[in-house]
C-alpha cells in the first residue's frame, strides 16, 4: 500500500486529486489544509509521496519544504509541487529546496497521473 499526502488547502483540488488516485486501490489518499497539519501527517504516516501547493494559509510551501527537507526521516520523501504559482522560472529555486517533481495547475489529466505514478510505481515482485 503507497500513501498519498496532498497538502493543499482548496477542499476542490483535493477531492479532485482524491478522485483521481481512487482507482488505484494500492494507493491510499491523505489531505492536510495546512502546512502545520500537513507535517503532521508526514511524521505520523511517512508517505511515499506529498503532493504540495504552495499557498497554505498558516505557512509559505517554501517553509513547509525547509522544515520536510531538515528532518532526517522525512528528507527522501518526493515532494511534487502542485500549483498555479510555480511558474517554469521557480524551477530551480524549487530544486534547490529540495523539490522532486512540479506540476501546474490547472494540471493536463495525463501529466498529473504520468508524474504521481513514476513515484508510486509497485516494485517487481522478488522470488
Amino acid at each position: 500500500m503507497k500513501t498519498v499526502l496532498y497538502i493543499e488547502d482548496s477542499l476542490l483540488n483535493a477531492y479532485l486529486v482524491q478522485a483521481i488516485l481512487a482507482p488505484r486501490t494500492h494507493v491510499r489518499f491523505l489531505n492536510a489544509t495546512n502546512g502545520k497539519t500537513g507535517m503532521d501527517l508526514a511524521r505520523h504516516d511517512r508517505p511515499d509521496l506529498i503532493l504540495l501547493d504552495l499557498n497554505l494559509p498558516d505557512m509559505t510551501g517554501d517553509e513547509l519544504l525547509r522544515t520536510l527537507r531538515a528532518e532526517q526521516t522525512l528528507a527522501s520523501i518526493p515532494v511534487v509541487v502542485v500549483s498555479g504559482d510555480a511558474l517554469q522560472e521557480q524551477g530551480n529555486r524549487l530544486k534547490d529546496l529540495g523539490v522532486t517533481d512540479y506540476i501546474p495547475k490547472p494540471f493536463n489529466l495525463e501529466e498529473f497521473e504520468r508524474v504521481v505514478d513514476r513515484y508510486l510505481k509497485e516494485p517487481p515482485l522478488t522470488v
